[in-house]
């Protein structure tokens, strides 16, 4: 990302970018300890299951999705439909 679209901000060497995403995870994980309205959403899970990982979110909002409403969402949100 140092190399191209994050210039501005990303580290150029691993040591000072592996620094940078711990405190970013870290800090973004704190409101967990502060609420119970706190969720977070793994790439990997979306990755391996995004109609269901779409839906349980949905779910734990209270606004509960049916699978083909979850998987309209994924589909709408594939690299290839958001890059444009």
């Amino acid at each position: 990302a140092a190399g191209s679209w994050g210039s501005r901000w990303a580290p150029k060497k691993l040591p000072e970018a592996s620094r940078k995403w711990k405190k970013d995870v870290e800090n973004a994980r704190r409101p967990a300890s502060l609420t119970e309205r706190y969720r977070e959403v793994r790439y990997e899970s979306l990755h391996a299951d995004g109609a269901g990982e779409i839906a349980r979110l949905f779910a734990w909002m209270g606004e509960p999705v049916g699978d083909g409403e979850a998987g309209a969402y994924v589909a709408a949100s594939a690299f290839d439909k958001v890059r444009s």
